[in-house]
C-alpha cells in the first residue's frame, strides 16, 4: 500500500501466496498490478494456470481471450486456449483455434494429429486424410504413433469404398517411406497388398519384414507361400532354411 507503483514487491506478494497455496489471493494481486501496469502476458498466462489448479475453466478461457489480440501470432496463447475450449468441451471453438495454430506454425505435427481428429468426427473424410498425411509425413512423429493411427482404419478395410481404399494405402506407403527400417510398417503394407492380390509387391515387404525383424514367424510363412506360388523352389528352399535354423521346433518350416 505505501508503493503501489512498486512491480517488485505486487510480484513477490503473488509469489508468497502462491507457495502457501493461496492462489485466489495471488490472483487478486496480480489483478491489482494489472490495473497500474496494463495487461501482461506473463501474468495473464501465471494466471490462467492458477484458475486450472482452481478447477475454473471459463475464467481460464477468459484470461487467455483477453489477450488473444494482443498477440495474434502467439502460438503458445492460442494452444493454451484451444486447450481449455477442449477441457471445457467447446469443440467447434477449441477447431477453430487448432486451424489458426496451423496457420501460425504449419508444422506442427500434433496439431495436424489434432485436427484429423476433428475433421474424422465432423465426418469430412478428405481432410481427415489430408491431416493424417501431413503428419505421417514427418519423421517428428514416431512410427508406434502412426500405427496406433492405422490399425482402427485396417479394421474397417473391409467395409470402406475404393476412395477409403486408396486413402488408406497411401498412408501406408507414406509411413514405409518415412519408416524404411520398421518391420511393422512393411509387414501391414505386405498384408494389405496380399489381400489386394499384388502377390508380388506384397513379396518383396514380407521379405523387407524379416531383414528387420527376424523372429515375426507368420512373415516367414507369408514369404515361403508367395516362393511358392511363383515356383521359385531354390528361394524356397533357402528362406526355408533360414527360417528353421530360427524356429527349429515349427513343423512349417
Amino acid at each position: 500500500k505505501q508503493h503501489p507503483e512498486n512491480q517488485d514487491y505486487y510480484l513477490k506478494l503473488a509469489d508468497t501466496y502462491i507457495f502457501y497455496g493461496k492462489l485466489k489471493e495471488a490472483i487478486k494481486v496480480y489483478d491489482n498490478l494489472e490495473k497500474q501496469k496494463g495487461t501482461n502476458r506473463f501474468i495473464s498466462i501465471t494466471k490462467h494456470r492458477m484458475y486450472l489448479d482452481l478447477n475454473d475453466i471459463k475464467s481460464a478461457i477468459k484470461e487467455i481471450e483477453n489477450i488473444i489480440s494482443e498477440f495474434p501470432n502467439d502460438k503458445e496463447v492460442y494452444v493454451l486456449l484451444s486447450d481449455c475450449y477442449i477441457l471445457n468441451n467447446d469443440f467447434d471453438k477449441a477447431f477453430e483455434v487448432l486451424k489458426k495454430i496451423v496457420e501460425i506454425d504449419p508444422n506442427d505435427i500434433s496439431v495436424h494429429l489434432s485436427l484429423s481428429d476433428f475433421y474424422h468426427k465432423k465426418g469430412d473424410n478428405k481432410k481427415y486424410f489430408e491431416e493424417l498425411n501431413i503428419a505421417f509425413s514427418s519423421d517428428k512423429l514416431d512410427v508406434q504413433s502412426k500405427i496406433q493411427k492405422i490399425i482402427p482404419l485396417l479394421e474397417k478395410e473391409e467395409n470402406s469404398d475404393s476412395s477409403g481404399h486408396t486413402q488408406l494405402m497411401n498412408l501406408i506407403k507414406i509411413l514405409v517411406s518415412v519408416h524404411p527400417e520398421n518391420a511393422m510398417s512393411h509387414y501391414i503394407y505386405a498384408d494389405l497388398l496380399r489381400s489386394n492380390n499384388e502377390l508380388d509387391l506384397a513379396l518383396i515387404h514380407y521379405k523387407l519384414v524379416v531383414k528387420y525383424d527376424e523372429n515375426q514367424q507368420e512373415a516367414w510363412r507369408e514369404l515361403l507361400f508367395l516362393e511358392l506360388l511363383n515356383t521359385n523352389y531354390k528361394e524356397v528352399a533357402n528362406q526355408s532354411s533360414k527360417a528353421l535354423d530360427l524356429f527349429p521346433t515349427n513343423p512349417l518350416f
